[in-house]
């Protein structure tokens, strides 16, 4: 490639960003677009690179100012390398993002490129592309993380001892896991599916039982607390 473009990038003010000029998304595209006006009470989450249809980066001057990077790729795809053309199909394959975290992000499950594109063509409007999303993430500052569940064990444990988790996985689900867990085994297998219907019973539950039952959780921990 001949040349180098500097690109006018997306931002996203997910609630879950940091406020005003403590983010550091804020700061990197203050100083890539003049015209930004940063809002001290606003959150910036994330700024995007790449070609995502919902936050396209732009080519930022030169004669070719103005057009989105996407389709540049389009008019030059040798750019992306032979074997990225050819696996695929031209596209650039990852998107690139700076993120600033003040609170938990959401949950999140990525499919597998099969499923992607079978989600993509049945609910486009949850899934608008067909990618499949492994991440790789590069921590600037402290950062803390979470992936996948709890060991098993502890699961059972708390299942057991905390009637409020119980209640919002449901009773029946918390009784197959427990019952599978403690018939022993192999139970990193064995209590596959009793732990999906846990997690499905979770997702899943009213949103009033889901309110009741933490309210009722914060109470016992005062208490626990108090003593």
């Amino acid at each position: 490639m001949s040349e180098i473009f500097e690109l006018r990038c997306a931002m996203q003010e997910y609630q879950w960003g940091r406020l005003g000029s403590d983010s550091e998304v804020a700061q990197l595209n203050q100083c890539n677009d003049p015209s930004f006006k940063l809002e001290q009470n606003q959150t910036y989450a994330e700024l995007w690179m790449g070609t995502h249809p919902r936050g396209p980066s732009i080519i930022k001057s030169g004669p070719l100012a103005g057009q989105p990077l996407l389709d540049w790729i389009n008019e030059n795809p040798q750019s992306l390398g032979t074997k990225v053309q050819e696996k695929f199909h031209n596209k650039l394959p990852f998107l690139f993002k700076v993120l600033s975290v003040n609170k938990s992000l959401s949950i999140q499950t990525h499919p597998s490129k099969e499923h992607a594109e079978k989600l993509f063509k049945e609910r486009p409007d949850k899934y608008p592309d067909d990618n499949h999303k492994p991440e790789m993430a590069l921590a600037l500052t402290p950062f803390e993380g979470f992936c996948g569940f709890r060991p098993i064990n502890e699961t059972v444990r708390f299942l057991q001892d905390i009637p409020e988790l119980n209640a919002v996985v449901g009773a029946d689900n918390a009784k197959t896991l427990i019952d599978t867990f403690n018939a022993g085994g192999d139970v990193s297998k064995t209590c596959q599916s009793a732990l999906k219907s846990c997690f499905t019973g979770l997702m899943t539950q009213d949103a009033e039982i889901i309110a009741s039952q933490l309210s009722s959780l914060v109470e016992s921990s005062k208490k626990v607390g108090e003593n």
